[in-house]
């Protein structure tokens, strides 16, 4: 893991997105500095669309990480841009406010009222660095320098066209034929899956955190690096188990583990906390989320499996 660079401008990249901070830009600084990765406010100074990790490959053609380095900061003209740590999502910081209906599919946009757990501007995505590390792609350089959401747009419909094998462009060659590696690609993309065991133990870090509620109230700088994390291993929960139960025959069980996704929707959605203790009720019921969507999940994929040797 890299340190601060001394002749780049990180300290000034930190401040002006740390002004976006939960809590305060001058606590949250410290904190920052020890920390991977802070919760920070979209809509403040940016907004941020959160895009498939496999669509942006199939847009760019290529699967090593710096071809997709390249591609992506060609594309978005040098937008920030940074991988989940749980590697299945880029998210790409726009500018705040400039989107009132977003309609490509796929893809989600953040803005205000959303949380985001960024990196610090100095963890550069290097060969190496594995999953459950946020990093970035395109690392901010200049303060002040966002993406176009339209320019995110086009991408995840070129990615969604390259995915499907069709293409509005008439000079359209099928990806065999200009050499990417599909199987990488495959790779890449089961690679980016549900991490259940690093989600377990964000989730126990949590809980473990607010054991001593309502008596005792973690200060906020403690849970915010886990909850930052464990936000992205429960938005692919929600979505992963979201599919597996769309042909549930089981009609209650269908119903009770709809009932669950919707109440984790609303514990992900809910509004930045002021206090530490409305934070850490927030972070708990975000943790009980998380390992009940993670116990429904393994036995989804028991049950799956046991069909499969035909038991």
């Amino acid at each position: 893991m890299t340190g601060w660079t001394p002749d780049a401008p990180v300290e000034e990249i930190s401040g002006w997105l740390l002004s976006a901070a939960v809590r305060d830009a001058e606590t949250a600084s410290g904190a920052w500095a020890e920390k991977d990765v802070m919760l920070l406010r979209c809509g403040v100074v940016f907004d941020a669309v959160r895009v498939p990790l496999d669509v942006v490959v199939a847009a760019a053609g290529a699967v090593g990480s710096a071809a997709l380095e390249g591609f992506v900061n060609g594309a978005l003209y040098g937008a920030p841009v940074f991988r989940s740590g749980c590697g299945r999502w880029l998210f790409v910081l726009c500018e705040p406010g400039g989107v009132r209906d977003w309609a490509a599919p796929g893809a989600e946009y953040w803005g205000e009222g959303r949380q985001l757990g960024v990196p610090r501007p100095d963890l550069v995505q290097r060969p190496g660095r594995g999953r459950g590390v946020s990093c970035w792609v395109v690392p901010p350089v200049v303060v002040g320098r966002l993406g176009r959401a339209h320019a995110v747009s086009q991408l995840v419909a070129w990615g969604r066209f390259c995915l499907a094998g069709t293409s509005p462009n008439p000079e359209y060659r099928p990806r065999e034929e200009v050499g990417v590696d599909l199987d990488a690609a495959c790779r890449l993309r089961e690679e980016a899956g549900v991490d259940l065991d690093a989600a377990g133990r964000l989730h126990e870090r949590v809980l473990d955190l607010t054991s001593g509620m309502p008596h005792r109230v973690p200060p906020r700088g403690r849970l915010e690096p886990a909850v930052a994390q464990l936000r992205g291993h429960v938005e692919d929960l929600v979505r992963v188990v979201g599919e597996v139960i769309a042909g549930e025959e089981d009609c209650a069980d269908r119903q009770a583990t709809e009932w669950l996704l919707v109440r984790t929707h609303t514990a992900l959605t809910a509004k930045a906390p002021i206090t530490d203790r409305e934070a850490a009720v927030q972070a708990e019921d975000l943790a009980l989320c998380c390992r009940t969507l993670v116990g429904v999940h393994q036995r989804k994929t028991q049950n799956t499996e046991r069909g499969c040797r035909g038991e």
